[in-house]
This record gives C-alpha cells, structure tokens and sequence, in this order.
C-alpha cells in the first residue's frame, strides 16, 4: 500500500508535478519507477539524499562518513541452504531489519559515490539479493520517479502472515 501523495501531487497519466508536499527523508520505504524502464515499479529504502556521500564495501555501509550502526542478531538456513543473518540497522532515527548472506560474497560489489540534486539512493533491506541503486540497471532515483511512501505489505507470496503489516 502505497502514499502517493507523500512526495507530490501529480497529475495521472502526466505525472506532472502540480505542487510538492514533502521530501522523502532516509529511512522512508518508497515506491517508484525503475528509471530507464518506468512500467517496472520497485519499493526500497531511502538511504541516500541529494548531496549525501555513500560509501559500501564488505556489507559495511558509511553515510557522510558515519558508519551505519548494525546490531547482529539471529542466523538461519533459507530454502536453497543459504546462511542469512538478520540484524537491525540504524539510519537516523529510524530502525529497521536487514538481512545479510553469510555464505555469499558481496555480489553487489562496492561503491563510494556522492549523490546528485534530486535524486536518491535505494537499498533493498536484503542486502545481498537485491536489485537496487548499487545495481547498474536501476541506478539512482530521480525524484520525479517517485510513487509514493509505502505503508503497508499487500500481499508477500514467501510469508502470507506478513500481508497487512504496517512497513518499518
């Protein structure tokens, strides 16, 4: 469940802007369009703003220098016998849960980039099964990709008990 008119009231069809209502802040959940191929919609976690310095290397994210604080928790083998490991990040004053691959290299490989005006910088809380902006084909997201802030699970066809949870 997404809402759209979180970041923008725009016109259907047009998705021309008619006024603004809000910036998304780090840590918001969004929905937006996958830029080079807008009929795509993604949801993933805003971890960059315009002007932020990133950095990633090793499953260790800095933002503006900072390390991004990581709390470990449980381990367990998902269905196809990969180690995960869960742990609770801290971005800001938001917490929320991400999920490492304990078995699994880095494949999204690293990156040390300083975002531009009007766009932002998207990780998927699975860290290493993602598609997100450290993946070439999706990039950064400008601003007018934006859908909306998400805010509820519709529908998880892996978990069903997840289905109307509020995000975090």
């Amino acid at each position: 469940v997404v809402q759209k008119y979180c970041y923008g009231l725009r016109l259907p069809i047009l998705n021309t802007q008619l006024f603004p209502t809000g910036l998304p802040r780090r840590g918001d959940v969004v929905a937006f369009r996958k830029p080079g191929d807008e009929a795509q919609h993604y949801v993933k976690r805003v971890i960059g703003l315009p002007g932020d310095r990133l950095f990633y290397r090793n499953k260790v994210l800095r933002i503006n220098g900072e390390l991004v604080d990581l709390e470990y928790g449980q381990t367990w083998v998902d269905g196809a016998g990969r180690s995960q490991l869960e742990a609770v990040e801290q971005i800001g004053d938001t917490y929320h849960r991400v999920i490492h691959q304990q078995t699994t290299p880095n494949e999204n490989g690293e990156f040390e980039k300083t975002i531009p005006e009007a766009h932002y910088f998207v990780m998927g809380d699975n860290r290493d099964n993602s598609q997100d902006s450290r993946d070439p084909e999706v990039g950064l997201v400008p601003y007018e990709n934006l859908v909306g802030k998400a805010s509820r699970v519709w529908m998880n066809w892996h978990e069903f008990s997840r289905a109307g949870t509020k995000i975090q």
